[in-house]
């Protein structure tokens, strides 16, 4: 799943190097004395409406606070599918309703179905209003947060092409795989598949055609440890501690999420292991994108945050 506005095409690697480089610009300035009430002033006067249909509150809570951050009203609502499926309702009536309120001026769209996008511009377009929709899933906006994260700590290695990783997990029950192998895709890493199951052929060929080089194996072998600078690891993972163990020292660890209470604490807590900063940093990729639907033209001063 990639972040897909409505009328422009899925972000490629140009369109994920701007959105890093403008989620880099809104974190610096943030930090600036006076620039949290600068940032406000990208997304003053808009109105953003939030419909997530996905369980969880990575997203929702990321977004919600997001457009706040730069200075937008926020009118949301929370596990739609289950309330929706109960009242009859459909995504078409929740769109059509939100186009019909004048002061919407974009719809964050969080829903499961690839089509969703397609559904709700189609409903916009024939009544006439152009309201920007960004399309966004739980595992789109983690795959960004995620590579934005190997980006910050490995800018170089990624432009080169000399990034080795380690993806640990199983590959038929996290889709957030997918959708970070696809977005690393544009880097033309070197990736090592430590799974129990084969990769789909059709993910696979697309990887491969991207010059993603993949090796699977079934268990984790010490060359790897030797080669990788980063690993990706998933909730139901039962190797992390020898993994973590054999890693080098100058690795870093990134994790599927949400941690749980039975990954060891030597894992945990290790210093390489960067799940808070993804967290973080998927905030700052949604402010990104929100600057990109709805003012891109805004400049990002720092010096002038600072007055």
């Amino acid at each position: 799943m990639r972040i897909h506005i409505a009328g422009e095409p899925p972000l490629e690697n140009d369109g994920l190097l701007r959105l890093f480089a403008i989620a880099e610009r809104i974190k610096t300035v943030y930090k600036f004395i006076g620039g949290k009430n600068y940032l406000q002033e990208i997304l003053a006067g808009s109105t953003i409406a939030l419909l997530c249909y996905e369980s969880g509150c990575r997203v929702y809570g990321g977004f919600s606070l997001a457009a706040k951050m730069l200075g937008a009203e926020v009118f949301s609502h929370k596990g739609m599918r289950q309330v929706s499926s109960v009242k009859g309702e459909a995504l078409e009536d929740d769109i059509r309703t939100l186009a019909a309120w004048p002061p919407i001026s974009a719809i964050v769209l969080c829903h499961p179905e690839e089509e969703a996008l397609e559904k709700a511009t189609k409903i916009t377009t024939r009544l006439g209003k152009n309201i920007p929709i960004a399309s966004v899933g739980n595992d789109s906006i983690q795959a960004y947060a995620d590579v934005y994260t190997l980006w910050r700590h490995g800018t170089e290695r990624m432009r080169s092409g000399q990034l080795c990783g380690v993806v640990v997990g199983n590959t038929q029950k996290a889709r957030v795989i997918y959708s970070f192998l696809t977005t690393m895709s544009f880097f033309h890493p070197k990736l090592y598949l430590v799974t129990p199951d084969r990769l789909p052929k059709l993910v696979r060929d697309s990887l491969l055609k991207q010059g993603t080089s993949i090796t699977q194996a079934q268990r984790f072998q010490e060359h790897m440890a030797r080669e990788a600078s980063f690993y990706y690891l998933t909730k139901t993972e039962p190797q992390a501690d020898k993994v973590m163990a054999l890693a080098r020292q100058d690795a870093i660890f990134l994790h599927s999420g949400p941690i749980r209470a039975e990954m060891p604490e030597s894992v945990k807590w290790d210093s390489r292991f960067k799940y808070d900063q993804q967290i973080e940093n998927a905030l700052w990729i949604q402010a990104a994108l929100l600057k990109l639907l709805l003012n891109p033209e805004f400049a990002l001063d720092a010096q002038r945050s600072q007055k």
